[in-house]
């Protein structure tokens, strides 16, 4: 997509990655980032994971060049999404001082009011995401990331840390996979316990419960990346609550009980950990093209015209021989030698970044998960064997 028409387009925002403009007309907005040689927010990148997040929008994000100040400006464009709430959320503080206006005061209940629908709203976006996606929005919490589009519906407007930490758990998942053995998880468990402490450890969050999900999802994707479908947490605020707490680990006893509460929804056996890896590696298949009913895979157009079309084939047939194997493996042990078999040099020294390659890196991360009732449940066991 192309535009000269310059006067369309007005400034909107400036984030600490982007600079935003926007097309009242057209109802886009237009997003190029302040530094084009940062690999973490390329317009290729974010088009992917904003099409990814956001499914239901259309028009669809894609790349794009206009005409800013006479010069060409390349970055890409996603649909002008706004909020159906015209205010800004009151704070507690601001709601005790107009008391005294009863005027004042019954708008300050209306905005409370409003600030709990738009918490709900981003927290049943965020259960659909990582249900959908497996990907957690760890800056949920901050005001204008989401925008609630109507009662209960949210969208995630802002996907510049969404890619930052896709980066990091991509960059340490292909790190494991080069490894030609066991790896220890205690890496990837950093990626998501140390990230982005200062918004989730915000008392004064104008939207607690978001906080709250974001770290119980954080605990998820951490410790048991193998769950993606994490409905119970839609009716069960003890749940989070103890999930948040295990996040924040201020006591072993805390942090066992996340992953108590885990194994008792979620148990992890052999029989779990080749559903979960199984459903991983078709993922990638299933983004390279189809398997037709004798499971032969047919490239698709995106495969056949921008990818090395052979170096994809020997990968499609690595990831189902991988599969035949794990389904076919009698023990836990099995299915860690046969990834580890897969990681062939041939495979990722033109595609080291490929998704083939993050996906045998979660498919370790996940081998290496403590079967449930094991004895190294407790966190020092766990610690310990990471």
């Amino acid at each position: 997509m192309s535009t000269n028409k310059s006067n369309e387009w007005v400034p909107l925002a400036a984030g600490g990655y982007n600079r935003v403009y926007v097309n009242v007309k057209s109802g886009l907005v237009f997003k190029s980032a302040h530094n084009p040689e940062l690999d973490t927010d390329t317009p290729e990148r974010s088009v992917r994971l904003w099409n990814i997040l956001n499914p239901y929008l259309h028009p669809k994000a894609q790349l794009s060049t206009i005409m800013i100040d006479g010069a060409k400006v390349y970055g890409w464009t996603c649909p002008y999404v706004r909020n159906q709430y015209n205010k800004q959320p009151s704070s507690l503080n601001y709601l005790s001082w107009v008391k005294t206006d009863r005027t004042a005061y019954k708008q300050a209940l209306q905005d409370l009011e409003t600030r709990k629908e738009e918490d709900q709203a981003i927290v049943a976006s965020l259960i659909d995401i990582y249900n959908r996606t497996g990907r957690v929005i760890v800056d949920a919490a901050v005001p204008g990331n989401f925008v609630t589009i109507e009662p209960g519906k949210a969208i995630c407007i802002d996907i510049g840390m969404a890619l930052l930490l896709e980066k990091q758990e991509t960059d340490c998942l292909n790190a494991y996979t080069s490894r030609k053995s066991d790896v220890s998880n205690m890496t990837w468990t950093a990626v998501h316990t140390d990230i982005y402490t200062r918004i989730l450890q915000d008392k004064n969050s104008p939207f607690p419960e978001t906080v709250l999900m974001t770290k119980a999802l954080l605990f998820i994707r951490a410790y048991r990346p193998d769950i993606r479908n994490i409905d119970f947490l839609k009716k069960s605020k003890s749940c989070i609550e103890q999930l948040a707490n295990a996040y924040d680990a201020e006591s072993d006893t805390a942090h066992d009980n996340g992953i108590e509460l885990l194994d008792q929804k979620r148990p992890v056996n052999l029989i779990s950990i080749k559903k979960a890896c199984t459903e991983k590696l078709l993922g990638y298949i299933h983004s390279r093209g189809t398997l037709d009913q004798g499971n032969m895979f047919q490239a698709s157009w995106i495969t056949k015209f921008f990818r090395n079309t052979l170096l994809t084939q020997l990968k499609i047939d690595s990831a189902q021989l991988l599969i035949k194997k794990i389904n076919n493996a009698q023990s836990i042990n099995e299915i860690k030698t046969a990834v580890v078999e897969a990681s062939e040099p041939r495979l990722l020294k033109k595609g080291f970044n490929s998704n083939f390659s993050t996906v045998l890196g979660l498919c370790k991360v996940i081998s290496q998960i403590p079967p449930s009732a094991s004895p190294e449940l407790s966190y020092r066991s766990r610690s310990q064997s990471q």
